[in-house]
């Protein structure tokens, strides 16, 4: 949170998604413990980066009024993706197993990441309140 308010909290969830296409990366190739370690490690630091910094800047762009309609949104569209990715992911281990899996969710989250990048500058406008 800290971090977040120093460097802006599109900063933050940029680094968040490139720590979690990493993480997602790496455990596609996966191969012993000793990596496992570090990748959980990261994704810990990512998830740090994502969970709690992505509601505050939820908070900041939404209008006051409606700012508890918007995490609510965010919240449910967040847990509706996390069970299509289950659903996705129990689908498709038979034919790739974890390799695929991870390798398709390290793709997605490097297309979320080139959104994110692409559309930085408006969203931080925004969240400063200039656009």
């Amino acid at each position: 949170g800290r971090i977040a308010d120093r460097v802006g909290k599109i900063k933050v969830l940029s680094a968040g998604m490139l720590l979690f296409t990493i993480t997602y990366a790496g455990m596609a190739g996966l191969n012993g413990w000793p990596v496992f370690i570090l990748l959980f490690l990261i994704y810990a630091a990512a998830m740090s980066c994502l969970e709690s910094v992505a509601k505050a800047y939820i908070s900041d762009i939404a209008p006051p009024d409606q700012r508890g309609q918007a995490i609510g949104f965010y919240t449910s569209a967040s847990s509706l993706s996390i069970l299509f990715a289950g659903v996705w992911t129990g689908l498709l281990w038979p034919y790739g197993g974890p390799s695929l899996v991870f390798s398709i969710t390290a793709f997605v989250a490097s297309c979320s990441l080139l959104l994110l990048y692409k559309n930085s500058r408006n969203l931080y406008m925004k969240s400063e309140g200039n656009g």
